[in-house]
């Protein structure tokens, strides 16, 4: 087939460089374009690279079943590979070995919520955040956790809390505008939805988008799949 995908990306780097004593601007925006052929292959050259990662993570934990970093790791590219389970166990070994590693309370809480089980994804967030109130990211997982639970005004309150922390982080401001829109501040929802459509990429968790206030399962923009009890593959 001759049909192509065209893709545009940002990349996180600086809007100019030096160069000969004179200002240069630098894009940041980047174009590929891919026909059959390079999907493939970037395909294959992706699920080798992860298969590779995660032979080494695993063959670290052999070595020193305490090293908790290679233990994330491998819980990162399993979730990459559609290897829910697996990864929350990985995850759920970190919060019970080492006591101050709330990145894994983080993602426990995380997926937990995907699978809609609000409950552990609660206890975990409040585990994660003990200590570490400060951390936008986690804030704002709090708000999608109170607001998946209906808890509308605590999400907000989250929210807001991330917003503080993260002032220029879109994504935030977009969750922030759902939940006033669903608390019915349509002006406060029209200020935030502005803000958050200057974003250059898709948010993170999303909320239903049919008009509805459910607030059912939240799933990340980059993991759309749900997570059932089977291994699956992305």
């Amino acid at each position: 087939t001759d049909k192509k995908i065209y893709v545009d990306f940002w990349i996180d780097r600086a809007t100019f460089v030096i160069r000969d004593q004179r200002r240069t601007a630098v894009s940041a925006r980047q174009s590929d374009v891919y026909d059959l052929k390079s999907v493939t292959q970037l395909i294959e050259t992706v699920r080798s690279g992860i298969t590779q990662e995660t032979a080494r993570n695993l063959g670290a934990l052999r070595i020193n079943p305490h090293d908790y970093l290679s233990a994330i790791s491998a819980a990162q590219l399993l979730e990459m590979e559609g290897k829910y389970r697996e990864a929350e166990s990985f995850y759920a070994r970190v919060a019970a070995q080492v006591t101050d590693v709330p990145e894994a309370h983080y993602h426990l809480a995380r997926l937990a919520l995907v699978r809609e089980d609000a409950g552990a994804a609660l206890t975990n967030i409040r585990k994660a955040m003990a200590d570490h109130e400060d951390v936008a990211a986690y804030q704002d997982l709090l708000g999608c956790i109170l607001r998946a639970t209906r808890k509308q005004k605590e999400a907000a309150t989250a929210f807001e809390r991330a917003a503080e922390l993260d002032p220029d982080n879109a994504i935030i401001h977009y969750h922030l505008a759902k939940t006033y829109e669903a608390l019915g501040c349509t002006e406060d929802a029209e200020r935030e939805m502005a803000f958050s459509g200057n974003q250059q990429a898709a948010p993170a968790w999303a909320f239903p988008e049919d008009g509805s206030d459910s607030a059912g399962p939240l799933v990340a923009a980059t993991d759309s799949d749900p997570i059932d009890d089977s291994p699956a593959s992305t």
